[in-house]
């Protein structure tokens, strides 16, 4: 998992998202910490990966955990100019001017994008707060920009070691979310994001949802499971789902829960004939496994583990709102969706955007993740587990494109990868080989 990196750079970067638990009010100290932390892994991999753009993708890898705040530690809304978008910015810019590249190969999934880009303009027009549309919409744009330019033909990136550094990034967050918990139970101090609710504590570290964070530590989980050989022996494994577990968010462990049976039984199945006694007895033991990890869910969650905590309800009073706005929707914006229409803003990607952006813009969305989906599965198949992950994860939360990390996933997931690995052994054998 940490590869030729030396363990004390790693441990410098660990300690480092420690010290920002502390430092968010400090806007100096925050600035400063954080640049080091950035130039520190601009050195340390820029001379491991052969173009700027692939270093880039490195650094917007180690940025998502601060994305929620801007460059000074202040809160994103206040000032929306983050490092995750600095980078994600250079990185498109990488591309475009890119001397190899006379130009920008385009494909349906870029064209598509390119027309859903455009039709968000009526949404926003019609939106009640302009500004709020506008801050949803800026997320959206980066991920509509990262669909066109990361194309096939545009730009090839190294999957397997890449996934490996954002996996050690979880880790890092995990040890972080672990720490914040202990210290605030011996000591009743806050540090970073923590929510309180009648029967949980809700530990974020520097993420504005529980949910994302879940979400992205399982990430690192299906990462792990993918790339590392005996992961259940793995300590990394451990610490990371035990974070997961700590955030008190059943989205994340729920998503994690329902993927990882699914493949352990898609990877039964094709293994069946190759060591026939082995993969049966681990499709014997999915159920088990299944019950298991929902015994941890209802031991964290105990009072409203199985209860839709009102997604069911606020899906059906969407589809009301839908009834007089079917064409257009009641327009873009998260924080003032409560204030315009009474209701929270639906905790599913596909109710959101179809009541937001209405008919035309939810079939464009549909046709958009399918196709990226589909283009996931021709480039990168073997990880197509994590793309799956996230989806599942979008449909119990809201804004699933706000989370950062989505768009970090997509940009190395649509992307080839070379016939090398820095890590590891030769990457042309994940390149090749199924789904499992």
């Amino acid at each position: 998992m940490i590869g030729k990196t030396k363990k004390v750079t790693h441990i410098f970067f660990l300690l480092i998202y420690f010290v920002f638990l502390f430092i968010q009010d400090n806007i100096i100290l925050f600035l400063c910490i954080s640049s080091i932390l950035f130039l520190l892994v601009y050195r340390t991999y820029s001379k491991m990966f052969k173009s700027k753009a692939e270093t880039l993708v490195v650094l917007l890898v180690f940025s998502v955990p601060l994305s929620f705040v801007n460059i000074l530690g202040m809160p994103y809304g206040s000032f929306p100019l983050s490092w995750f978008n600095i980078f994600i910015l250079l990185f498109i810019l990488s591309i475009l001017f890119n001397k190899k590249k006379k130009s920008i190969a385009l494909n349906g999934l870029s064209l598509i994008s390119i027309i859903y880009g455009l039709y968000l303009c009526i949404p926003i027009l019609i939106s009640f707060d302009k500004i709020d549309a506008m801050q949803q919409v800026l997320n959206l744009v980066m991920f509509i920009v990262t669909i066109v330019v990361v194309n096939r033909k545009n730009f090839s990136i190294n999957s397997k070691d890449i996934l490996q550094l954002y996996c050690n990034v979880t880790y890092y967050i995990s040890i972080a979310v672990i720490f914040q918990l202990v210290y605030f139970n011996f000591t009743g101090i806050i540090t970073g994001q923590i929510s309180f609710y009648a029967t949980r504590v809700a530990i974020g570290y520097l993420f504005s949802d529980v949910s994302f964070l879940s979400i992205y530590l399982a990430s690192g989980l299906v990462i792990m499971i993918l790339t590392t050989k005996r992961y259940y022996f793995h300590i990394n494994f451990f610490v990371i789902f035990l974070a997961c577990v700590m955030t008190s968010a059943r989205t994340g462990i729920v998503s994690f829960i329902i993927i990882y049976v699914l493949f352990l039984i898609v990877k039964s199945i094709n293994q069946l004939n190759r060591n026939p006694f082995k993969y049966f007895f681990f499709l014997l033991m999915t159920p088990t496994i299944l019950l298991f990890l929902l015994f941890i869910i209802k031991k964290t969650r105990p009072s409203d583990y199985n209860l839709s905590s009102g997604r069911i309800e606020s899906y059906l009073s969407s589809l009301q709102l839908l009834k007089e706005n079917w064409a257009f929707g009641v327009g873009l914006g998260v924080d003032s969706f409560f204030i315009n229409n009474g209701q929270v803003i639906p905790h599913n990607i596909f109710v959101q955007f179809l009541v937001q952006t209405g008919i035309l813009g939810f079939l464009l969305l549909v046709v958009i993740l399918t196709l990226i989906t589909i283009n996931i599965y021709r480039s990168n198949k073997k990880y197509i587990w994590i793309w799956l992950l996230i989806l599942l994860g979008a449909q119990f939360i809201p804004d699933i494109i706000h989370s950062r990390f989505i768009i970090v996933i997509a940009i190395i997931l649509l992307s080839n990868n070379f016939l090398f690995s820095y890590f590891g052994k030769n990457a042309d054998q994940d390149s090749n080989s199924t789904i499992v």
